[in-house]
């Protein structure tokens, strides 16, 4: 599960992947996670309003992966600005695996 966060390609950096958008820096504290895991469904949520994380850079590497991906109009801190529609995309993401 990704909340407003980035996708990496395997041996692909951020800066690569920043440098294709314009107006994009990356944020200061980022912390490393391989991508993707062996054989586990992934759905990544895209913050439409995100002024942290470009939402073009999001929507790009969660649709590259093949991820499952909605979108709401929030900003960075999506799990706190907008926890229904994080809680309920969890919850899919759960019952998914599950049944």
């Amino acid at each position: 599960m990704y909340l407003a966060g980035y996708a990496l390609e395997e041996g692909e950096s951020l800066g690569e992947l920043q440098g294709r958008f314009p107006d994009s820096e990356p944020a200061s504290a980022l912390v490393y996670t391989p991508f993707p895991l062996e054989g586990k469904p992934s759905w990544g949520l895209v913050s439409s309003a995100d002024r942290t994380v470009n939402p073009a850079v999001e929507r790009f590497g969660y649709q590259r992966a093949g991820m499952t991906t909605v979108e709401v109009d929030s900003s960075h801190l999506v799990m706190l600005a907008q926890p229904k529609p994080v809680a309920d995309l969890i919850r899919a993401a759960v019952r998914s695996v599950t049944n």
